[in-house]
């Protein structure tokens, strides 16, 4: 089967998608940090009444190209549900307190082979001066290892308020 053929197989799925969303959730995050990095700190009571989890599209339309592409999965990803579907409070307390991500979340992590594979990867070799843009509502990105100890980096984030086709000087 050709790489062609397996990335429509991949688009259809996507279209199935659409359907679900992403329950993000910063107590679960910072619950599975401190599960392997116990000086990570986790979201008091207070805290987490105060930052309540988010729900997003499993898949967006980007608003100019109009190419779909997958969303919601992240770190703080803890259950992948119907569009609208209620979740209960004790499997949020689950999920949060403990740092369990609901087996749901296999939906995505199922993909992710494929989707990182060298196909659709890029590598960045960083040179002096190098600037590297990406769209966050289009590309899955991670951090690979840096050597903070040996070298500088400057790192900004860029946020467009409005989507336009069009640039003006």
């Amino acid at each position: 089967m050709s790489e062609r053929t397996n990335y429509r197989t991949y688009l259809i799925k996507k279209i199935e998608l659409r359907k679900l969303e992403a329950v993000c959730s910063l107590a679960h995050h910072d619950k599975k940090i401190n599960a392997y990095s116990p000086e990570y700190p986790v979201l008091s009571p207070e805290q987490r009444e105060a930052n309540p989890p988010n729900r997003v599209p499993l898949v967006l339309q980007h608003p100019l190209t109009r190419e779909v592409a997958l969303y919601g999965l992240n770190s703080s990803t803890c259950a992948i549900v119907p569009a609208g579907k209620d979740v209960s409070d004790e499997d949020l307390d689950i999920w949060d307190l403990e740092g369990v991500e609901d087996k749901s979340v296999g939906i995505l992590r199922d993909l992710l082979p494929y989707l990182t594979g060298p196909d659709f990867t890029v590598k960045w070799q960083w040179q002096p001066g190098d600037i590297v843009v990406w769209d966050n509502r289009s590309t899955i990105h991670a951090a690979t290892g840096f050597e903070y100890q040996r070298f500088d980096r400057e790192m900004w984030r860029l946020t467009l308020n409005q989507d336009t086709n069009h640039v003006t000087a």
